[in-house]
């Protein structure tokens, strides 16, 4: 995520350059749109990292407990046992 908001950062030079040689109504709804894309993608990499996974899973809160502990702690095979075990529940 952080690679394509570095990409879509470096594309409003590209159209601004090409804005300032042409004064087309392209380029200008083409920045306004890329602005807003920006917009979006610096708030989603803003947000703290649990925040998409609290809203999304906020009726389960066992299977939220389980993949909080296992993301703190990647190498433990157990906890990521027990979100998927948890996760399971969800979709069955």
């Amino acid at each position: 995520m952080i690679i394509g908001f570095f990409l879509l950062s470096c594309s409003p030079i590209v159209v601004t350059l090409k804005l300032w040689n042409n004064k087309s109504r392209f380029y200008k709804k083409l920045l306004i749109r890329l602005a807003a894309f920006w917009l979006i993608g610096f708030i989603l990499i803003a947000l703290p990292e649990n925040t998409i996974l609290e809203f999304t899973y906020r009726n389960f809160p066992e299977y939220l407990e389980a993949q909080k502990k296992a993301n703190a702690n990647p190498q433990d095979s157990i906890l990521s046992q027990k979100a998927r075990e948890e996760y399971e529940k969800i979709v069955n």
